[in-house]
């Protein structure tokens, strides 16, 4: 899946909240492992 933060929005770290959800989501359901993959703009 590809995400992406619209210019308009980026540096307000709405995409590291997002993220932090994530991990949060992942640890209640016992996921012990994930990674992410980031490229320049």
């Amino acid at each position: 899946m590809n995400v992406y933060t619209a210019p308009d929005y980026r540096e307000q770290g709405i995409a590291m909240r997002m993220v932090e959800m994530l991990i949060e989501e992942a640890r209640r359901r016992g996921i012990t492992e994930i990674s992410l993959d980031a490229t320049a703009v």
